[in-house]
């Protein structure tokens, strides 16, 4: 796929509520139950805030900017004002907030695409915000597999007691049971 057709995960994207804050990448992951023995786990990249209680979010294509706790179960919340969005792409992308000279303003987020929305100000002064660091990176690997997925099983999926264990290619990373089952290969 051509890039100019898809957003460009390297732009530096701002907090709309904080507009002097650097988002985050980061990646989520929505469950989706197919049956009592099937389910599956979706990726989604996207920008966080990295400031406080900050749960404003930003996601190019399906949502731009939204409102996510990231907590287990939490919800994606839109934005209910109308979004800027770039009418160049038939994809038509959620605009993202920019540093522009000294000020910030909505621009496309798609690879040299060079559409402007709103100025949001004309003068922001940036703002450096610590970054906790994640528990897990000093976890081995089947160490921070688990961790993960012992995340996962908290979102309420039944999962067998005993039946977690980390395995070795060609098997997945994590393997377990649900109802006697073994669902999750």
């Amino acid at each position: 796929m051509e890039r100019k057709s898809q957003p460009d995960y390297r732009k530096t994207v701002f907090c709309k509520d904080h507009p002097g804050v650097r988002m985050v990448r980061a990646r989520s992951h929505g469950l989706i139950e197919w049956g009592p023995a099937s389910a599956d786990l979706n990726p989604l990249d996207h920008w966080r805030c990295p400031k406080g209680e900050c749960i404003r979010c930003y996601e190019p294509t399906m949502f731009g900017y939204y409102w996510d706790s990231g907590e287990m179960g939490s919800r994606k919340v839109p934005d209910p004002k109308r979004q800027s969005r770039c009418g160049a792409h038939p994809q038509t992308p959620f605009m993202y907030v920019a540093k522009v000279g000294q000020g910030r303003r909505y621009l496309c987020p798609f690879y040299k695409c060079d559409k402007q929305g709103d100025e949001i100000g004309s003068v922001v002064i940036d703002e450096e915000v610590e970054i906790p660091k994640d528990p897990r990176i000093d976890l081995k690997k089947a160490d921070r597999e688990m961790a993960v997925f012992k995340s996962f099983v908290a979102s309420g999926v039944a999962i067998d007691k005993g039946s977690r264990s980390n395995a070795e290619p060609p098997y997945p990373d994590i393997r377990c049971t649900i109802s006697g089952k073994l669902p999750l290969v």
